[in-house]
């Protein structure tokens, strides 16, 4: 379990207006997770092979997750398995940014690679 309350905020915003205005789509979607229910684990993406870090002990179903690139250069490919998909996907996550799905299948684990240093990621679950 986590020591951290979790929140979860997304917006869309599109406008034919450089500053925003007069927003022809504005989406907000937003969920909150108590430390009961919310894994945090900071993890160390390696180059080749990678890291993989098993999540099959969860409980089965959709789940929220969220993988954060820390580092300043280099980006990190994330092998996971969404409910409902045959096969797992790659997502790519450039330095500093951060990798978002509302379904993650937590029977499928977690494979963090690196592209040309360790790198330093932090993996949220909720629903945990």
């Amino acid at each position: 379990m986590s020591d951290r309350n979790v929140r979860v905020r997304l917006s869309l915003v599109s406008s034919l207006n450089s500053d925003y205005s007069r927003p022809e789509v504005d989406v907000l979607w937003e969920d909150e997770f108590d430390q009961e229910e919310t894994m945090y684990v900071p993890v160390q993406a390696v180059t080749g092979g990678g890291t993989t870090f098993t999540t099959s002990f969860l409980t089965t179903g959709a789940m929220p997750l969220a993988i954060f690139n820390e580092d300043g250069t280099n980006f990190v490919n994330a092998t996971i398995r969404t409910v409902g998909q045959a096969a797992t996907f790659v997502v790519r996550i450039r330095a500093g940014e951060f990798f978002y799905t509302a379904d993650f299948d937590p029977q499928s684990n977690i494979v963090l690679v690196a592209d040309t240093a360790s790198v330093a990621c932090r993996i949220f679950i909720a629903g945990t």
